[in-house]
């Protein structure tokens, strides 16, 4: 009864700090974009609130699925579950259905206030918000099976790619501000984040663009990049996958 009550406290805790630390966050960007005056160049339509906030709810999505195959392949349950008759993606989606709803809660706390207070104005039931999202889970599902390819493998807590986008997202991504104003070396290794194209067709989705054949002309971009991110991760997994399981390291952390 005891250990069941300090379970539910400790859980309980750990949800309010999450809400307490979204709601942080969305705090900060509603500031933030009142007192910091930045020039959008193509997006000068928008305010720097919908540029910042939309930009902020896709860079959230995109990591949204990341980190749930390494976590199901590491747990206890890996061994049994992996020689059952089901398919694996089933079993990787039931593991982290969970953890994958309650980030969307989270996501959709962030959202709710950016529209209620902030006034965005996301298109949510439109064809071009649904595709842009399923573009987005492509590229993180992409990342993933890379990271936990190159981690089987190698056992390394990290992998170069997720690194290099973990570290650059921020500046090379356009999140904060548009890449057309970064020096030259570093706008040419932005055409390489995956990210950018996604926070491009996001902040297109708040213009007068985003009903018309230009915004499928850079959705299509965004996809082909997606696709060569998600070839390139399963085929990173499957080595990474087959070496660890031919050497019976697939536990070893």
């Amino acid at each position: 009864m005891k250990i069941g009550l300090q379970q539910a406290l400790s859980y309980r805790f750990d949800i309010t700090l999450q809400i307490i630390y979204v709601l942080f966050q969305v705090a900060f960007i509603l500031i933030f974009t009142r007192v910091v005056s930045v020039k959008l160049g193509k997006f000068s339509e928008l305010t720097y609130f919908e540029y910042l906030a939309s930009g902020y709810i896709f860079h959230n999505l995109l990591f949204l699925p990341r980190g749930g195959l390494l976590a199901f392949i590491r747990s206890r349950s890996f061994p049994m579950l992996f020689i059952s008759p089901h398919r694996l993606s089933i079993l990787i989606l039931g593991f982290n259905s969970f953890r994958i709803l309650w980030s969307l809660f989270i996501i959709s706390i962030m959202f709710t206030v950016f529209t209620i207070i902030g006034g965005l104005n996301i298109p949510v039931l439109s064809l071009q918000f649904f595709v842009l999202m399923l573009v987005s889970f492509i590229t993180a599902i992409a990342l993933d099976l890379f990271a936990s390819g190159f981690r089987l493998a190698t056992k390394s807590r990290h992998d170069p790619l997720n690194l290099f986008i973990d570290l650059s997202s921020q500046l090379l991504s356009g999140l904060y501000f548009p890449v057309e104003y970064l020096p030259t070396p570093l706008k040419e290794i932005s055409l390489i984040h995956p990210e950018r194209y996604i926070l491009t067709c996001a902040r297109m989705l708040l213009t007068k663009t985003a009903f018309t054949g230009i915004y499928w002309q850079v959705i299509s971009t965004t996809s082909l990049v997606s696709l060569i991110f998600l070839i390139i991760g399963y085929l990173v997994f499957k080595w990474g996958l087959k070496i660890s399981l031919s050497l019976g390291t697939i536990d070893h952390y």
